[in-house]
């Protein structure tokens, strides 16, 4: 379902949103430990943003249960390409094509909309949305590095 008909059916869709980030956010893998973000700054990014789409933020609910997302956003001076941001299941439901069909449903949505082009970006060591991306066709354009130094005191 979208966050636009989910918002409708469920009032504590914010919450419940929230939540899901940041089960899914905290099984990406990262080189140090990611807190989640505070709730006001999740909403000014994920909700009130002006690249924000809550028509092509899909959930996957199970019965009352959100167990994963896959969340398109507008990509600033480029009408017809979407950037695809945070793909996830939560851990109880993985390995069963919940991402898979996610994505799926997200490029046919934006194929019928009339979108051109999508970019979506993975962490090289999260084989299974690797694979789930590889699996649909998505071509590896640049890598990039990310370096980290840690300073004591």
């Amino acid at each position: 379902a979208t966050l636009a008909d989910l918002r409708t059916r469920f009032p504590d869709w914010l919450e419940r949103l929230y939540e899901l980030y940041g089960v899914l956010e905290s099984g990406i893998p990262f080189p140090i430990a990611e807190r989640p973000n505070p709730f006001e700054v999740f909403r000014a990014e994920v909700i009130d943003s002006d690249l924000a789409m809550p028509e092509a933020l899909l959930i996957a609910v199970m019965g009352d249960v959100w167990v994963g997302l896959t969340e398109f956003r507008r990509v600033e001076g480029e009408p017809t390409w979407l950037a695809q941001e945070l793909t996830g299941v939560a851990p109880s439901h993985r390995k069963q094509g919940v991402a898979t069909a996610l994505k799926v449903t997200g490029l046919t949505w934006a194929r019928e909309h009339g979108y051109h082009r999508i970019r979506t970006w993975n962490d090289s060591r999260n084989e299974g949305m690797l694979a789930v991306n590889n699996r649909l066709g998505l071509s590896r354009s640049h890598a990039i590095v990310q370096y980290l130094l840690e300073l004591e005191g």
